[in-house]
């Protein structure tokens, strides 16, 4: 890692005393109080890297969420953690979602891949915070993704193009393929980055593509969920989210 990046260092919700965080009539997490940390921590003196615009107020995060990766690679870590629970693993979406944005606005979502149930907390969440989310789901026919990453990327790409000033992008993935034929999510970080985007990558550590890891600790913020997993995480009918 640079020396001039350290890793994520930010509060968690075990961490914020419980009367500042709201729930719903349900007990669903619905937001945490806006305390913002530095989210990269620097030796220099530069601002370059942190989620913070000139006037010192936090960007907003544009997050694109590869929920297929994310709960994939979350089953092989329930493997090692909680061995024959696997086929019950779920991610907890709305508690992951709370993790990400650490009290920080958002302005766009993109959620890919095997998307949540409409009853899911996730959505309210979402409408709670006003935004409108776009989503690639499975094919109806087949049942299986269509073009679910490259859905992403565009969207990625078209964010990064459309929108001023830039703010921050944060990706929910360990993919990192396709960079070698200059595809893929590194490549959208790279034009991100370019462009004068902020980047954050949030994924497991046990299946974050090395160069993906390499190239956002290099030049943004990478944040692993195994510190978090009982959090954003559930049994299905054995364990709840902390």
């Amino acid at each position: 890692m640079s020396e001039r990046f350290k890793r994520w260092n930010g509060p968690s919700v075990g961490q914020i005393p419980a009367e500042e965080i709201q729930l719903n009539s349900a007990g669903v997490l619905l937001c945490y109080p806006l305390r913002i940390p530095p989210l990269v921590i620097k030796t220099g003196s530069s601002n370059q890297g942190s989620s913070y615009s000139n006037g010192g107020l936090p960007m907003g995060l544009s997050v694109f969420w590869d929920n297929s990766n994310i709960w994939l690679v979350g089953r092989g870590v329930c493997h090692e953690r909680e061995p024959g629970d696997e086929w019950a693993f779920r991610i907890h979406f709305a508690h992951l979602l709370d993790f990400v944005l650490n009290g920080r606005p958002l302005d766009y979502a993109f959620v890919g891949g095997s998307v949540p149930p409409a009853s899911d907390p996730l959505w309210r969440r979402f409408e709670n915070l006003g935004i409108v989310v776009d989503k690639q789901e499975r094919g109806e026919a087949s049942g299986g993704e269509v073009a679910v990453d490259e859905a992403i990327q565009l969207s990625m790409a078209n964010r990064i193009l459309d929108v001023t000033p830039p703010g921050c992008i944060v990706l929910l993935t360990g993919d990192g393929s396709g960079y070698t034929d200059g595809k893929g999510f590194i490549k959208q970080l790279e034009r991100a980055h370019a462009h004068g985007w902020e980047i954050e990558v949030v994924s497991w550590d046990a299946g974050c593509n090395r160069y993906l890891r390499h190239f956002v600790e290099q030049h943004g913020t990478y944040r692993p969920l195994e510190p978090v997993y009982e959090r954003v995480t559930f049994i299905n009918n054995k364990r709840w989210a902390l």
